[in-house]
């Protein structure tokens, strides 16, 4: 019986050790991933946006109207090639915090008396963002800066044949001041768009 009793308690013994090795293993391999999942490394990302506000009329060609003989007398004169809406405006805007810009448009020179050049910007539904601009109707253009696009925030129209805002030119004759209009009238206008801070 004795000789069972120290068999026995060497086999305990024996047991006892190799669960405090285990122990012991385990341990360590737990703290080694735990320093491993620690460890970090990190930089500094500085990112810089500029505020942008960059346009484009596409295409640039001239626009040629003309004034002339009705087909039946006693008609108005007949005016030709309008209506015209070949361009599209085209922009890249970034703007502050809140801002919203406009698109506004003026020629160089007056148009001679007894003619109406009347303008409309369409809304604009292609390119990307929230506001990309929202027609102001149709104007009647001078040397006076006037709005034509407005509520235009952080947006771009796209580059495509027919993306942005489609123009419109239509020339009148001005019922109201006919007898003021000449037939050596020709003249040459430059309209000049501007997005600029909405005020």
């Amino acid at each position: 019986m004795r000789f069972n009793a120290q068999v026995l308690k060497g086999v305990f013994m024996f047991k006892t050790k190799f669960l405090i090795a285990i122990t012991i293993i385990s341990t360590f391999v737990l703290a080694s991933s735990v320093m491993a999942d620690t460890s970090t490394a990190k930089h500094d990302v500085t990112i810089t946006v500029d505020e942008v506000a960059l346009m484009r009329v596409l295409t640039s060609d001239a626009i040629t109207f003309g004034v002339g003989q009705p087909a039946t007398g006693g008609d108005a004169p007949a005016v030709k090639g309008t209506p015209d809406s070949s361009k599209y405006l085209q922009y890249t805007s970034i703007v502050e915090k809140q801002q919203i810009r406009t698109v506004t448009a003026e020629t160089s020179e007056s148009i001679p008396t007894g003619l109406l050049l009347k303008l409309t910007a369409d809304d604009v539904s292609s390119g990307k963002g929230t506001n990309k601009g929202t027609s102001a109707g149709q104007v009647i253009l001078n040397k006076d800066a006037q709005v034509i696009l407005d509520k235009i925030g952080s947006c771009y129209t796209g580059t495509g044949a027919k993306d942005g805002s489609n123009l419109t030119y239509v020339l009148e004759v001005d019922n109201d001041n006919m007898g003021d209009l000449t037939g050596d009238d020709d003249i040459k206008v430059t309209v000049t768009f501007t997005l600029t801070e909405d005020v």
